[in-house]
């Protein structure tokens, strides 16, 4: 794993494990920690400023890593997804309060987030066609939506009421969590599996549940196009149709 200076033209940081596949990284909040799951089962948590590893993690199966993800209301909480279908979560300041693995999904976890009120629920998504809520304090699946298609990422609204996933077969939806996983919107995003999905950052900067939000989703391989949308979390009624936005 290396880290760029896009600016200098020059590696940052090289990670001393060799021969391995990273699947996932993730930024904590404030850039000052990047993780970062290897296929083998490891997650490092890098210290940027100070360029060291400041905790290390492995899974006893040695299961590869597919999902990670910091907390927003933390510095040092982290959930990781597994390819056996686990979702674990991390706190460095008390590694052995959480550092245990539920076994949610029957199928690879390719998305994962905390809930926006607090960290102690995480939101995972599958292969297996579902989303779970796990809660953590209670140690147990607080929900579970079935989507009907595999999911292969996932984000959450800037006001938290809102799932928005890609699907294996490019699908894109928006899921009402106050209302049971209700759909606010769907549509054929593209041609095979969405490999990303976020909101926009002027929709993130808002916060605001009841505003129309910004969506771009992206399959960069054969399929050379990003997908933008708007919809209503409150109101559920689409606002604007797709575009379609080809790669440079």
């Amino acid at each position: 794993m290396r880290v760029w200076d896009v600016r200098r033209k020059a590696v940052e940081y090289r990670s001393a494990r060799k021969c391995i596949d990273v699947p996932c990284l993730a930024w904590n909040a404030s850039s000052s920690l990047l993780a970062f799951g290897t296929s083998s089962g490891e997650i490092d948590v890098l210290d940027f400023k100070q360029r060291s590893v400041v905790a290390s993690y492995a899974r006893k199966n040695y299961d590869a890593i597919h999902a990670l993800k910091f907390s927003p209301h933390s510095k040092g909480t982290l959930s990781a997804g597994c390819k056996d279908g686990s979702v674990g979560v991390y706190a460095l300041a008390q590694p052995d309060l959480h550092s245990r693995y539920w076994k949610l999904h029957t199928a690879k976890v390719t998305g994962i987030a905390f809930a926006q009120m607090h960290d102690d629920v995480v939101i995972s998504c599958s292969l297996d066609e579902k989303i779970s809520f796990l809660d953590v304090r209670q140690k147990k699946i607080a929900n579970t939506l079935d989507v009907g298609v595999a999911l292969t990422c996932l984000a959450l609204s800037p006001g938290g009421s809102t799932i928005v996933v890609g699907g294996y077969g490019g699908e894109v939806r928006a899921l009402d969590t106050r209302k049971g996983g209700a759909p606010l919107m769907q549509y054929a995003g593209h041609k095979s599996l969405v490999k990303s999905i976020d909101y926009s950052s002027v929709a993130k900067s808002a916060r605001r549940a009841n505003s129309t939000q910004g969506l771009a989703s992206a399959k960069p391989r054969d399929d050379t196009s990003v997908h933008t949308s708007q919809y209503r979390e409150s109101g559920g009624a689409v606002v604007e149709p797709l575009a379609r936005t080809p790669l440079e």
